[in-house]
């Protein structure tokens, strides 16, 4: 997990040095693989979110109208995503940073979420991008982070360790790089000389940074061959996030399974000469390995899950809880474009914006909720914003909803897209509680929270509207009560607990039927 990001301004000269620095990098890796010839296109590509759904349509236009001309495609990849893809360009070729630039001179879209990638493509390989994450910003990207790989969530709170050669890369280009000329008559990438003024380093060589930092580290590959075995083998190694499921688990153990029992059984069969039957017995023994691996790792994060969250529970529940009203901090709302685009999307459904309120307990968090009234449906709809916690940070701030709907009868109904579904319910509580895992549309959201809510009513239950001055003081309540029974010596989170969330299981009782 990041424990925080980078926040350097990265303008035309910046860009084209990381541009140059990837494309060198390609050609160096394949100067210093035996047989193989540049052959690849270089394309610039962009997405854009963190704008509200309702102007959509129009930064659509207003993208399309500066980037189509010099040849660049521009599309709702959804409603919160704008992608554009630039023209395909020889590899051989420098980078033209123009389109980036464009994008980011667009007034309407300064504050806005944006992943800047420079594909190379390579015929039978796929593309592999080069991505530099940050906010649009000064005409410029104010940049966050960096990786490489195609992924665009996944890595924004895992640290790429090349993005400090990377960054020494910029910095290398930004001293005094020139131009890039090519002789027309040579196909072959080597003619290609590149000017440099001198800088801080002195150096003459163009490819001296990349070849120093990025394409001397042979972990770099830009073969899908590679990149396939080696996530293979990282999928069967490791217990990953991601790939936490029951039918994951499964399926890396039949693996091993399958590995150990097929050595077993020709090792055994005595008609394998003795060199055949080292080797079916080293496969046994590698199937074996692999299948302890696979059910260690999982039994480790297992224990770890029950160990930290009986922990961090057992710290929550130890103190009381206070739910005030505060405004957001300047710098938060100015920085994170997440805050102004669910407000405006809860506006644009009918949500009346009641206060803005922090816990206090959560003192090594930097966390603010905006509480939402939807009178219809007579339900509070909070969105909370985490920036970072005591251990990491998050950029942007991932929103968590939280809808209640209380009855005549003392129960509520709670909805929640994130953080819940593991532990078993407490009935004490008189809770109904449903949790929709990876849910970020706020729509769809309170549509699935009313659905519940139509067939609790249809059942008897009369649901009540609180006044929203009274909901400080009501969810203070809710913690104090879990609070008490937090003393009834039953642990916080249980070993059931951890094996629902070691395997990413909801349990029944927080799903819709």
């Amino acid at each position: 997990m990041r424990k925080q990001f980078r926040d350097d301004q990265l303008g035309a000269v910046e860009l084209r040095g990381a541009a140059e620095a990837w494309r060198c990098t390609y050609l160096l890796t394949c100067e210093r693989i035996r047989n193989r010839t540049p052959r690849a296109d270089v394309r610039l590509e962009a997405i854009v979110w963190g704008f509200p759904r309702r102007d959509a349509e129009r930064l659509l236009a207003r993208v399309d109208s500066q980037l189509r001309p010099i040849g660049f495609t521009c599309t709702l990849r959804d409603p919160d995503t704008i992608e554009v893809v630039g023209p395909a360009a020889f590899v051989h070729y420098e980078c033209d940073v123009t389109g980036w630039m464009r994008l980011l001179a667009i007034p309407e879209l300064a504050g806005l979420c944006t992943c800047l990638r420079l594909a190379v493509a390579v015929p039978k390989h796929g593309s592999f991008p080069l991505v530099l994450f940050g906010v649009m910003r000064d005409g410029g990207l104010r940049l966050k982070a960096s990786w490489e790989g195609a992924a665009e969530d996944l890595f924004l709170k895992a640290k790429w360790h090349h993005q400090g050669a990377l960054n020494a890369a910029i910095a290398w280009y930004a001293h005094g790089y020139n131009a890039v000329q090519l002789q027309q008559n040579e196909p072959d990438w080597k003619v290609v000389t590149l000017s440099y003024a001198g800088g801080a380093t002195g150096a003459t060589d163009p490819m001296k940074i990349a070849r120093s930092t990025l394409a001397r580290d042979k972990s770099i590959s830009f073969s899908r061959g590679t990149h396939q075995v080696v996530g293979f083998f990282l999928w069967l190694w490791y217990d990953r996030p991601g790939q936490r499921s029951l039918p994951a688990f499964l399926g890396r153990m039949a693996i091993g399974a399958v590995i150990l029992v097929f050595g077993a059984i020709g090792a055994i069969d005595a008609r394998a000469n003795a060199v055949l039957r080292a080797i079916l017995v080293a496969l046994s023994l590698l199937g074996g390995l692999l299948l302890a691996r696979v059910i260690w790792m999982k039994c480790r994060t297992i224990v770890r899950y029950h160990a930290a969250m009986g922990k961090s529970l057992a710290k929550l529940y130890s103190a009381p809880s206070e739910h005030v009203r505060s405004d957001f901090a300047p710098e938060m709302f100015a920085s994170d474009p997440m805050i102004a685009k669910f407000t405006a999307d809860l506006a644009e459904i009918g949500g009346e914006h009641c206060y803005d309120f922090r816990v206090i307990s959560a003192a090594d968090a930097k966390h603010h909720s905006r509480l939402f009234l939807f009178p219809q449906h007579q339900t509070y709809f909070s969105v909370g914003f985490m920036a970072a916690t005591k251990s990491f940070s998050i950029f942007p701030a991932r929103p968590m909803f939280v809808l209640q709907t209380f009855f005549a009868d003392d129960s509520r109904l709670f909805s929640t897209n994130s953080g819940h579904g593991y532990r078993k319910a407490r009935p004490e509580l008189k809770v109904i509680a449903r949790y929709w895992d990876g849910v970020v549309d706020v729509r769809d959201m309170l549509d699935r929270h009313v659905r519940v809510l139509e067939r609790l009513k249809r059942e008897g239950r009369n649901p009540t509207l609180p006044p929203a001055e009274s909901m400080m003081q009501k969810m203070q309540d809710q913690f104090e009560e879990k609070r008490r029974l937090m003393g009834d010596g039953r642990s916080p989170f249980t070993w059931g607990d951890a094996l629902h969330e070691g395997f990413g299981i909801i349990r029944a009782e927080y799903r819709e039927a």
